[in-house]
């Protein structure tokens, strides 16, 4: 059994985090979680495969004297 973070596709065009939940495949799991009548996009992700990273932006100025 593996955990899987559920998102789903919202209106906006952005993923939304769901929730979690343990199953054997991703259709199980989105089948496990998802109630009826809860139509749209969605995608199921190990969890073990989910690693938010941080993104930092840096700016430095340089000077040349050629």
């Amino acid at each position: 059994m593996t955990t899987y973070v559920i998102l789903q596709l919202l209106d906006s065009g952005h993923w939304s985090e769901q929730g979690s939940t343990r199953a054997s495949s991703p259709a199980r799991a989105l089948r496990s979680y998802v109630s009826a009548g809860a139509e749209g996009t969605y995608v199921c992700v190990p969890s073990r495969s989910w690693k938010p990273l941080v993104v930092k932006v840096e700016q430095t100025t340089k000077v040349t004297i050629g």
